[in-house]
C-alpha cells in the first residue's frame, strides 16, 4: 500500500491515509458515494477532517488536491485494472 501522504493547507500539515485502508464497513459506503466530504473524512479521520474543514479552501485547489491524492495512490490505475479484468473476462 503506499504511503500517507502529506499535505499542507494554508501552513497546516494533513496526512492524508489510502482510502482502501478505511474499515471495509465504510470502505463500501465511500465506493458506493461521489461525496467529497466522506472520502475527506475517511482519508484524514474525524480530527484532522475537522481542522481542514475549518480552512477557506477555492474548488479548484480541492480538485487539485483529490488528482494529486488519485496519482500517489494509485485509485484509477487499480479501478482500470479492475475494470480489465471484469471486461475480459465477459469477452
Amino acid at each position: 500500500a503506499p504511503k500517507p501522504l502529506p499535505v499542507r493547507v494554508n501552513g497546516e500539515e494533513f496526512i492524508f491515509h489510502d482510502v482502501d485502508d478505511v474499515d471495509w464497513r465504510k470502505l463500501r459506503e465511500i465506493h458506493d458515494s461521489q461525496d467529497i466530504d466522506l472520502q475527506l473524512r475517511a482519508m484524514l479521520g474525524d480530527e484532522q477532517y475537522d481542522r481542514f474543514c475549518e480552512h477557506d479552501i477555492p474548488g479548484w485547489k480541492v480538485e487539485a488536491l483529490m488528482t494529486h491524492l488519485d496519482e500517489h495512490f494509485g485509485w484509477s490505475a487499480r479501478m482500470g485494472e479492475q475494470g480489465e479484468e471484469i471486461a475480459s473476462s465477459t469477452s
